[in-house]
């Protein structure tokens, strides 16, 4: 059996993990991950909302960034 198997359907992805390929916690966040992306998409924020979390996300790293890269958080 390979690690990860893909098949799909009319209407379904199939995916089999081999459970020694993968932890169950780290599956876990990716699956968390994925159904961000779809609600996400579901929104469809406009471009200003994007724009504003480009500004946050550039002040925080400009604040944070000394205490980030060192490990001092």
């Amino acid at each position: 059996m390979r690690a990860i198997e893909f098949n799909s359907n009319k209407d379904r992805f199939l995916i089999s993990i081999d459970k020694s390929f993968i932890d169950q916690k780290v599956l876990y966040g990716l699956l968390d991950n994925m159904r961000l992306e779809l609600l996400a998409k579901k929104i469809n924020f406009s471009k200003s909302v994007e724009e504003i979390g480009d500004e946050i996300k550039a002040d925080w790293w400009k604040k944070n960034k000394k205490k980030f890269l060192s490990g001092n958080l």
